[in-house]
Formats: C-alpha cells, sequence, structure tokens
C-alpha cells in the first residue's frame, strides 16, 4: 500500500495519471470532500457507478481506503504544473 503523506508530488502525479478521466473527476470530487450522493448527482450518474469509479481510483492507486486516495490527489493536483 502506498502512503500519500510520504509520496512525492512526482509519484502522486505518476500514479493520478493511471487513472481513467472518470475515475480523476470522482477522485478530486472525493478530495474536495463531496460524497458518493452528490457526485453522482453533479456527474448525472447512479450513486453506484461512483462508488464503483471510487473504489476503482483506490485499487488503481494502490492506497487503503478512500480517504488515502483524497490525500493522494491533494498531493497529484498540487504537483500538477500549469
Amino acid at each position: 500500500m502506498i502512503n500519500p503523506i510520504v509520496i512525492s508530488e512526482e509519484e502522486a502525479v505518476l500514479l493520478f495519471q493511471c487513472l481513467t478521466p472518470q475515475e480523476k473527476r470522482v477522485a478530486a470530487m472525493v478530495a474536495g470532500g463531496f460524497q458518493a450522493p452528490a457526485i453522482a448527482d453533479f456527474l448525472g450518474l447512479s450513486e453506484s457507478t461512483i462508488r464503483k469509479h471510487r473504489d476503482n481510483a483506490v485499487k488503481g492507486v494502490g492506497v487503503r481506503n478512500s480517504y488515502a486516495l483524497a490525500a493522494l490527489c491533494c498531493v497529484a493536483l498540487r504537483g500538477v504544473k500549469r
């Protein structure tokens, strides 16, 4: 398991890039504090679809849970050059 607290911005960006576009959207909204019902409403998808994208993102980046996904997402987005 990856610990998002000690990962570098560059490593977080590389992991985040492995996600699908929809997984990235859901991960970013999870990082913003939104829960599945609100994300589903905003994206026009079912809650079960949102949970599936979230779970796939958790597995895809190798973290333990959605809290760690949110932390990794924050580190990754901080490391993205604009």
